[in-house]
């Protein structure tokens, strides 16, 4: 009706209920208007073949009013189920209060906890259905909804919505002819979601059994469609593979053998016993040692290296698209710029450190090493204690830990039938995982922390001072390597307590105030290589040519000190106090104007 969002909600009281009233009478009478069943599907792209219909997924768009309709029935819908406990627990997707984090945890720890307990192997099978949303047999649907007991007025407001469904492909030409469509849920209807949640929410029952986690079995864990079945034995899982075909059968699903795999956990490795095949349909499922699962890559030994590499890759592409209009826009204060790459580039590499969160990764700390020494124009070789020190920035392993503290304390407020709680209470009871990374932790830093999680209250304060201590423990040991340093001219004596890595200077100020405070100038004296030149090329003094000497001394810059700093020579004393903060603008002057003028003399004098 090309009725924008913005109408209605900028719409006046009296508006809305004459809207209600409308509503009210679709509602009770079982009918909508037809602009109600009508759509506009775009192709989305997801990834593979461009020429692959299988690999695009139809958003459908709606009328706006449409859209407030079929909200105000999801809400309804919503508060019905979770009141009345009509949803598995093995299904997190769109409940509220659960995300896509709960299951990577819950099937992350549950591997370790079991190879913990002697049982060497777990068995998940990685389900994917083929065009979920858009198969359901809206007849199946409709009589699954009666069967969990919804009222008939309600179940006929959906139906109302559904009869006599149109459709149109919005293409790059335009819009093709309207077509009728006689199956699936429209994706892009909020109401969707959960009439898919509730049209597969017997599965679970239906394969009975699973992996014992304290005084519960656990056999799948479900985010809306995105499914993984569990067992501890290749029978039980070829059982459920068996029980998952009928099913599919009985409901007219199809699973897509080609992005269904099965992974068997195992925490050293090794290669598979020649028994250990399962057929889906008399057809081999195929077996992997990595599946992207929930958005994070998970191996056979639960290494997340691969992880963590992709990551990586993706916030440097992140970093890149942005770094034109933004990172390396000058007028625009540092602070904007760490916000940005904390909420993006952060978010990116971070992804998931709820449940990983307590480990160091490497590769984690470098993106953000790396982003500093783009942003301000460092060389490659900038020393990692040298970054911390000057822009006052954390590991990023102190975010991720925090993340971890925070979401197991969450976890811990969760009434106990939840999945995630008990795999929680069993991970402490062993002392395993993050359980024995906090315990070490606080001991390294004198914070000792009694867990028990029926006094998981006294974790805050302990876990807190603990990460402070971190923090601290980090900045001094940074500040131990900068007083040992030999290739960084007077940095091991200058103060670590300046900051100048603010709003107050632009980022080309702070680039050359780092510069000078680094000794990381491309100057000749470059004392950690060999078998080259290190005297100054545009004096006679014959010395070397390093920070101290293009700051403080050499005569062929005098006339620069002397226009900011008022003699031709600083002491080092003096030198040190510059450097140390005494005036940054005249530093920063300085530094421009006389390395202008150097580079201009080794060009033109070829010295």
């Amino acid at each position: 009706d090309r009725i924008p969002n913005e109408f209605y909600q900028n719409a006046p009281e009296n508006f809305w209920s004459l809207l209600v009233q409308l509503f009210n009478v679709f509602y009770d009478e079982g009918r909508v208007p037809a602009s109600f069943k009508k759509s506009i599907v775009f192709p989305l792209f997801k990834k593979g073949d461009i020429n692959e219909v299988e690999n695009y997924r139809g958003i459908t768009f709606m009328d706006s009013i449409a859209k407030i309709y079929t909200g105000l029935l999801a809400e309804r819908l919503v508060t019905w189920m979770e009141d009345k406990k009509k949803i598995s627990e093995s299904q997190a997707g769109f409940r509220r209060g659960r995300s896509v984090v709960d299951n990577i945890f819950i099937l992350t720890n549950l591997v370790e906890y079991k190879w913990n307990k002697g049982i060497k192997k777990i068995y998940a099978f990685f389900i994917d259905f083929k065009s979920a949303f858009d198969s359901i047999d809206r007849a199946a649907l409709f009589y699954k909804l009666h069967r969990e007991g919804l009222s008939n007025k309600f179940i006929e407001g959906i139906r109302s919505l559904y009869d006599g469904t149109e459709a149109a492909v919005w293409c790059t030409e335009g819009l093709t002819s309207v077509f009728k469509t006689c199956t699936g849920v429209k994706q892009g209807c909020v109401l969707s979601p959960y009439l898919f949640i509730l049209f597969i929410n017997d599965l679970a029952e239906e394969l009975e059994g699973g992996v014992r986690v304290g005084k519960v079995k656990i056999n799948m864990l479900a985010y809306a469609d995105d499914l993984v079945v569990l067992a501890e034995d290749p029978l039980t899982l070829q059982s459920f593979i068996n029980k998952i075909h009928k099913y599919a059968l009985k409901w007219n699903l199809t699973i897509n053998l080609q992005k269904s795999k099965i992974m068997v956990f195992r925490k050293y490795g090794g290669k598979l016993c020649k028994n250990e095949k399962w057929y889906y349909a008399r057809e081999l499922i195929e077996c992997v040692n990595q599946y992207k699962y929930l958005g994070l890559i998970i191996t056979s030994n639960l290494n997340l290296k691969c992880n963590m590499l992709e990551k990586v890759s993706k916030a440097k592409l992140a970093f890149n698209s942005i770094w034109s209009v933004f990172f390396s826009n000058n007028d625009l204060p540092v602070s904007s710029k760490w916000k940005v790459f904390d909420a993006i580039i952060r978010s990116i590499v971070s992804f998931g450190g709820q449940v990983w969160g307590f480990k160091y990764y490497e590769e984690v700390e470098k993106v953000q090493r790396c982003f500093i020494k783009k942003l301000f124009y460092l060389p490659q070789n900038t020393p990692n204690y040298f970054i911390y020190l000057e822009t006052g920035r954390h590991l990023l392993h102190c975010y991720t830990l925090q993340l971890n503290f925070n979401y197991v304390q969450k976890i811990m407020q969760l009434p106990d039938d939840r999945y995630v709680k008990v795999i929680a209470n069993e991970i402490i009871k062993s002392e395993i995982m993050w359980c024995k990374a906090w315990k070490e932790l606080c001991s390294k830093y004198n914070c000792p922390l009694e867990i028990d999680f029926l006094k998981e209250e006294k974790w805050g304060p302990v876990l807190s001072k603990m990460i402070e201590s971190y923090k601290s423990s980090f900045f001094e040991d940074c500040k131990g390597l900068a007083a040992r340093g030999t290739f960084h001219g007077l940095y091991s004596v200058l103060s670590k307590e300046v900051n100048y890595v603010t709003d107050s200077l632009d980022k080309k100020c702070i680039s050359a105030i780092m510069k000078c405070r680094g000794e990381l100038l491309n100057l000749n004296c470059k004392r950690y290589m060999h078998n080259r030149t290190q005297l100054c090329s545009l004096c006679n003094l014959n010395e070397e040519e390093d920070g101290v000497h293009f700051l403080a001394v050499c005569p062929i810059l005098a006339p620069y000190r002397i226009k900011y700093f008022q003699t031709r020579t600083l002491s080092t004393d003096m030198a040190i106090e510059y450097l140390n903060g005494r005036n940054w603008k005249l530093l920063y002057h300085y530094y421009c104007e006389a390395w202008q003028y150097r580079a201009f003399l080794i060009k033109e004098f070829n010295y």
